[in-house]
């Protein structure tokens, strides 16, 4: 009977400790705070352009950085811009105006060649640039982020 005992005591001292070996440890989520980011066209957050530097400033890349100055690595955005023609109405030779809005995907942090040639030849004082939906990757490469529009009135 003594025999009995102590081999049901060492079974469930056994049981009992392989049951907590195979428990999982739990650690608490670790929680990331999101950035706060700032982003930039060339050096400019938004604001307007003279007509002038705008060719310049088409070659420069979209930038986003956070409150400690550490740049994001560009995953893509979304540019647009309004072109705003004023005209004389033919038949009442009223003012009149048309806007026309045209949406490009970007992928990386830079415009293409061609994109720049065709926003150079087509926008004018008066004209919007948009840069929006501007996604950024975080430190650990994985997370993404959305950073600020920038809006650019062409001068």
């Amino acid at each position: 009977m003594k025999k009995l005992l102590l081999f049901t005591i060492a079974a469930l001292s056994f049981i009992v400790s392989e049951a907590q070996a195979k428990k999982p440890v739990s650690k608490p989520a670790a929680s990331t705070p999101v950035p706060k980011l700032k982003s930039y066209f060339g050096a400019m957050e938004s604001g307007t352009v003279k007509l002038e530097v705008l060719a310049k400033l088409l070659e420069q890349p979209l930038v986003v950085k956070d409150d400690k100055n550490v740049t994001y690595s560009v995953d893509h955005f979304t540019i647009s811009w309004t072109t705003i023609d004023r005209f004389d109405d033919p038949q009442t030779g009223e003012k009149k105006s048309s806007t026309n809005n045209v949406t490009k995907d970007i992928y990386g942090n830079v415009l293409t060649p061609e994109l720049r040639e065709t926003m150079i030849e087509e926008l004018k004082k008066g004209d919007i640039i948009l840069f929006e939906k501007i996604t950024v990757k975080g430190k650990d490469g994985k997370s993404k982020y959305l950073a600020p529009s920038v809006k650019l009135t062409v001068q």
